[in-house]
């Protein structure tokens, strides 16, 4: 399939530089504030740790995920088309997404560790939340970490997966 003349493996590789910092990025900027104890730190600042703009509402659009019937709230230009192309993906190779299995943006500035803060922006999104808590390995099969792998190979470092981060988030 070609668009104006271009492969869609052309199109993901044109995009890719432009939106490794949408994916991916320093967890240095804007640390959240130091909570109390029992309570969950509130992201300061106005851009999320991969260095994208945080966004309100207003400034993001809804995307439908092809074939899954679901919508998505993310933001416009190279991060929605390399999301949507994630869930897509695992949509038709993983499992069939459901209502309530996809997260995008948010406004909640709740944040237990930066890479939460990437939502703020429009620029990350959570497939299956309650099946993948925070800090819990090792939820998926072979066979389904394969599919991941493939994924982020073909997306050559334009995103992030949060099963590879030091506090896994799968």
């Amino acid at each position: 399939m070609t668009v104006r003349g271009m492969s869609r493996r052309g199109l993901m590789g044109s995009t890719a530089g432009a939106l490794a910092a949408a994916t991916l990025g320093s967890a240095a900027t804007a640390p959240p504030a130091h909570a109390a104890p029992g309570t969950v730190p509130q992201w300061r600042g106005g851009t999320s740790a991969n260095g994208w703009k945080v966004l309100a509402e207003a400034e993001t659009e809804e995307y439908l995920v092809e074939g899954s019937g679901l919508a998505v709230r993310l933001a416009p230009g190279d991060p929605s088309v390399l999301l949507l192309h994630v869930a897509r993906r695992f949509h038709y190779e993983l499992a069939p997404l459901r209502a309530g299995d996809l997260h995008g943006h948010g406004t909640s500035r709740d944040v237990s560790h930066p890479f939460e803060s990437n939502r703020l922006s429009g620029t990350a999104m959570t497939i299956r939340p309650h099946a993948y808590p925070l800090g819990v390995a090792g939820g998926l099969y072979p066979a389904e970490l394969v599919v991941i792998r493939d994924i982020l190979a073909e997306l050559d470092g334009t995103v992030a997966w949060g099963g590879d981060f030091p506090t896994p988030k799968e």
